[in-house]
């Protein structure tokens, strides 16, 4: 199953440059199965999820959410997939963040954590999310390395990723799986299970 976990649409993320709609149609192009919608600093809403779901039957969407959480020398950015709840946009703290997410089975990704300054706070601070993402259009090399040798340290899964802020983002990199996903919390488990490849066109 090919799988873009980490997108953002106009709909709802300032910085993105196409439409839910333009998305979806790309996914569709590019023969992906599942998409987690993670938007800056927002969920959707239940009945647009499920209109958009009732128009692209042929992908399996999610949803997600991308919070920022501010930090001492800067900010990170955590998604959290599968999230729906406005109760996560208050959150301020990691480790709250984290915990929140594990009581509902979401995955945890720490985003780009090179990409700019305290953006791999959490982990300095000892909150270790279930995956860090590594190779992304939006990551230098050397910060995808990084990332891969901070994961090497902790144990942790690495994630490829589209950070898609546009159609020409999809189609780069991504995850895939030997199983169909059907949950937030399956696909949790298997990140944390290492049972999927990360692909990369470049």
């Amino acid at each position: 199953m090919k799988i873009e976990l980490h997108l953002h649409t106009n709909r709802y993320s300032g910085c993105a440059k196409n439409s839910p709609e333009e998305m979806l149609d790309r996914l569709v192009e590019l023969h992906y199965q599942a998409v987690f919608l993670t938007e800056h600093d927002a969920v959707w809403p239940g009945d647009e999820l499920e209109n958009l779901q009732r128009h692209w039957p042929q992908l399996r969407i999610f949803p997600g959410l991308e919070l920022t959480l501010h930090n001492f020398r800067g900010f990170g950015h955590l998604l959290i997939l599968g999230a729906t709840e406005p109760e996560f946009l208050d959150i301020v703290d990691p480790g709250e963040a984290l915990a929140r997410a594990r009581q509902k089975d979401y995955p945890t990704i720490l985003a780009h954590p090179y990409r700019w300054e305290g953006a791999a706070d959490m982990l300095e601070k000892g909150y270790y999310p279930d995956a860090i993402e590594c190779s992304t259009p939006n990551v230098f090399p050397e910060q995808a390395i990084l990332a891969q040798v901070k994961a090497g340290e902790f144990r942790m899964p690495v994630v490829n990723s589209g950070d898609a802020h546009g159609v020409d983002f999809l189609g780069r990199y991504w995850i895939e799986t030997a199983e169909s996903i059907e949950s937030p919390a399956q696909m949790r488990q298997i990140l944390l299970e290492g049972s999927y490849d990360n692909c990369s066109a470049e």
